[in-house]
Order: C-alpha cells, then structure tokens, then sequence
C-alpha cells in the first residue's frame, strides 16, 4: 500500500463541518469492490467496513460488488486525536 499523501486528507477537512456544525453522526461511501486503492486509503483514514452490496456494478465483462465503509462521530473525533 502505497503512502497517504496531504491532498488525500483535505477532504476529511470539510467533514469536520458536517460532524460539528450540522451534527451528523456518520458518513458512509460506497466503493466498488475492484477499486483497491480506494478501499485501502478509507480504510487507513479509519473507515469501518459495514458490508458488501453483492453483484452491484457490472464492469471489466464481469460483476463486482459494492463495498459499504462508514465512520461514525465518534471515530472520527478519535481520528483527529491521534491523527
């Protein structure tokens, strides 16, 4: 895997925002399941994987499914701590 660059986490910077000012309890993404490196940087940002929507997306002449990621208020918070 390769190394979070900075532009990678300039994102988490407006979710801040929703978690404090609008008050959401979660975010979730939706990721296909053959898009590696995306499930790989959610999971370093601390993303949990909630489940797989099976057969989604039909890519590449085959079927993949949909990888379901969230991070709550809370994790996100201890993500700021320590990150």
């Amino acid at each position: 895997m390769r190394a979070v660059k900075l532009e990678d986490w300039k994102y988490f910077v407006e979710w801040d925002d929703d978690f404090h000012e609008l008050r959401y309890q979660k975010v979730n993404v939706t990721i296909h399941a053959f898009n590696e490196g995306s499930l790989a940087l959610h999971k370093k940002l601390g993303f949990q994987e909630e489940g797989k929507l099976r057969r989604m997306i039909f890519a590449k002449g085959e079927f993949f499914d949909e990888v379901i990621l969230g991070m709550t208020a809370e994790e996100f918070s201890r993500w700021q701590e320590t990150g």
